[in-house]
Formats: C-alpha cells, sequence, structure tokens
C-alpha cells in the first residue's frame, strides 16, 4: 500500500511539473510575440523608389528580398529596369542591380523572377527576354538566358470565318461597311 501511495505521489508531482512547465513556456512564449501583429495583418516592409517603382516580381533568397520593377506601361524615354535587394529582417534597401541593354528610347519592363538552387536570379524582361543574375563578389553579372518573345502582328478581323469568334463588339467590322 505504502508503494502505491508513493507512486501517486510521483506521478501527482510529475503531472503538477509538467502542467507548471508548459504554463510557463506558453506564458514566456507570448511575451515574445506582443510586437508582432496578429497573423493576416497587413504591414508595411518596405518603401520602392519612385524610380523605377511599379514592383512586380518579388523573390526571396536567404536573408534578402529582391524586387523587380518597373512593372507598367510608359518606361520609353525613362532609366532601366532594376531589382532592389532588401533585407529580410529590416526592409531596408540593400542593392540596386540596373539591368543592362534595354533599348531606354522603347517600352521596357521587368517582371517575375526566380532562382535556382546555386543562388543565381533569373527574371523576365519585356526587350531582353530571359535574364539570369550571378553574384560575383559584391555586384551581380548579367547573361542572357532566353531569346525575348517576338512582336507579333495584330490579329485582323478579316481572316475568313474569325468575325464570327470574336466577341468584342467594338473589334467587329459592321457587316454594312464592309
Amino acid at each position: 500500500m505504502l508503494i502505491v501511495c508513493k507512486r501517486r505521489i510521483v506521478i501527482g508531482a510529475i503531472t503538477c511539473m509538467m502542467a507548471l512547465g508548459t504554463f510557463c513556456f506558453t506564458t514566456h512564449a507570448k511575451s515574445f510575440n506582443e510586437n508582432e501583429p496578429k497573423f493576416g495583418t497587413i504591414t508595411k516592409f518596405a518603401s520602392v523608389p519612385a524610380l523605377p517603382g511599379f514592383p512586380e516580381g518579388v523573390a526571396i533568397d536567404g536573408k534578402s528580398v529582391f524586387v523587380s520593377g518597373p512593372a507598367r506601361f510608359g518606361t520609353a524615354g525613362t532609366g532601366p529596369s532594376a531589382i532592389q535587394v532588401y533585407s529580410r529582417k529590416t526592409g531596408v534597401l540593400q542593392q540596386t542591380i540596373f539591368v543592362s541593354g534595354e533599348a531606354l528610347e522603347f517600352e521596357h519592363a521587368l517582371s517575375n523572377m526566380a532562382f535556382d538552387h546555386h543562388g543565381r536570379i533569373y527574371a523576365l524582361s519585356t526587350q531582353l527576354g530571359l535574364i539570369r543574375f550571378t553574384k560575383q563578389g559584391l555586384t551581380y553579372n548579367q547573361e542572357s538566358f532566353g531569346a525575348p518573345l517576338p512582336d507579333l502582328p495584330p490579329v485582323s478581323v478579316n481572316y475568313p470565318g474569325l468575325e464570327r469568334s470574336i466577341s468584342c463588339h467594338q473589334c467587329r467590322t459592321p457587316k454594312h461597311q464592309t
């Protein structure tokens, strides 16, 4: 009987210690997260410079967040497309990678990005196609990785049978004007 009683006391003591430890851990863990917003809350990470502005692609690699741009119309006559590199922890702009080789007098933009397992950045340029950036010391080396898409001619509504497949009433030629 004495052995059973001691066993119950030991099990009760262990249970109390586990409950107390769990309470202390969860109370202490909550104090670490008091300054963090609730899940789903939108907060500002960083500001994008006005030029090139209009961010499009966002990719994260290690301690850095990469943001490409501009992704807008009206870029003819403006500066080159670029990738801004931000600290993932603080949101501070650390570096800007400018795209070289764009004909700046024409429309140009930089959109989606991705990384490979070597840490190289791939970005899609409207003029240059798929370009790859490889880190070399503190800078990035740019190289072509895929040809740009060709300029395709606009679709004419005069192709036989095509008039029936276009649903936009502004694109149709009225029958009395043909």
